[in-house]
């Protein structure tokens, strides 16, 4: 997992990806992280976390995030996928859909 930064910024946007919007106060959010390590290694594929309350206003404004835990799965930068799955398995199934 790759806690984002503005850093982060320059590779999201490109290749694909799973963007999860999580915050420290949220009990599902608590609930899930455990399922999100298992996924990560799981999947070579980057999983960018994202706490909104410490995050740029504008990143979870641009990917309109109105609750958390949310996920989305990137695919070449264009195709964006709300991931609805709550264990690492099925959401490995949604992320190779």
């Amino acid at each position: 997992m790759i806690e984002y930064t503005r850093t982060s910024e320059s590779a999201i946007g490109y290749g694909n990806y799973v963007l999860y919007f999580t915050a420290a106060w949220c009990g599902p959010c608590k609930a899930l992280k455990p399922q999100i390590q298992k996924l990560s290694k799981m999947t070579d594929m980057p999983i960018f976390v994202i706490d909104v309350d410490e995050a740029d206003p504008g990143v979870v404004d641009l990917w309109k995030v109105q609750s958390v835990p949310t996920l989305y799965r990137i695919k070449s930068g264009e195709s964006v996928t709300r991931l609805k799955s709550r264990t690492a398995e099925k959401l490995l199934e949604e992320i190779n859909a």
